[in-house]
């Protein structure tokens, strides 16, 4: 927030509405905020004109907890295809050590990971359990991600479940849950331009989708288009 107004002005910052001493600079900066500095706080405006008190703002203290998302790109999967996977996990302190484990859907393998990966990771063609071990434990929060290949014949929507366990030096284990919990991953639904299923469409299969949007039937445009094996998305121009 700023004031606005003729100048000078002063500021006095209250919390739960009594002055907060020295604090009387135009900004209140907080360091290493703990539970005792939980409240609502307001700042006392004056200049020549009056003083006006700005609205209260609230602040709550929550303690930091390990956490761990996962999500999947490009809109699903599609069958005999890849899905790629992305994690983020957040830890306090300095961790002895870190894993992430990962249960994979029935006939689903682990194919590539990429980003901060550790120094344990899955082998190629893994099923099942997926397994990611840091030790010792980097800086957090880790981000990294990793492919899956799907089996040809997949229907319906998955569930990945990942859990996340923090070890500390004393040896105790803190575990965690990936949110959402579990993350479902449906079929994937494409454009029928997007001829290499990468949920883009480059600019050959743009001008493919205006080729057929422009087909005439003299000088009408008719934006008619028919199916047709053998062409490059499995349509030709219509009628």
């Amino acid at each position: 927030m700023a004031a606005t107004g003729t100048p000078p002005f002063s500021h006095q910052w209250t919390k739960n509405g009594a002055p907060i001493p020295g604090a009387t600079a135009a900004e209140l900066n907080l360091a290493n905020v703990q539970a005792a500095d939980e409240g609502v706080y307001a700042v006392a405006v004056t200049n020549s004109a009056g003083t006006e008190t700005s609205l209260g703002a609230a602040l709550r203290v929550f303690p930091f907890l390990p956490y761990a998302t996962h999500d999947y790109t490009n809109g699903g999967y599609r069958a005999g295809g890849t899905v790629r996977v992305t994690n983020t996990f957040a830890f306090s302190g300095a961790p002895a050590s870190l894993r992430w484990e990962v249960l994979l859907p029935a006939g689903w393998s682990f194919l590539a990971g990429s980003g901060s990966q550790g120094d344990v990771r899955p082998v190629l063609g893994a099923t099942s359990l997926a397994e990611w071990t840091w030790t010792p434990a980097p800086a957090g929060p880790i981000d990294f991600s990793y492919t899956l290949a799907v089996p040809v014949g997949q229907t319906g929507s998955v569930q990945v479940v990942a859990r996340a366990i923090v070890r500390a030096t004393a040896g105790a284990d803190t575990e965690v849950l990936a949110r959402p919990d579990p993350r479902s991953i449906p079929v994937a639904v494409g454009h029928s331009a997007d001829t290499n299923s990468d949920f883009r469409l480059s600019l050959l299969e743009l001008t493919r989708v205006i080729e057929l949007y422009n087909t005439r039937a003299g000088t009408t445009r008719t934006g008619q288009y028919r199916v047709q094996a053998g062409t490059e998305d499995g349509f030709a121009a219509g009628p």
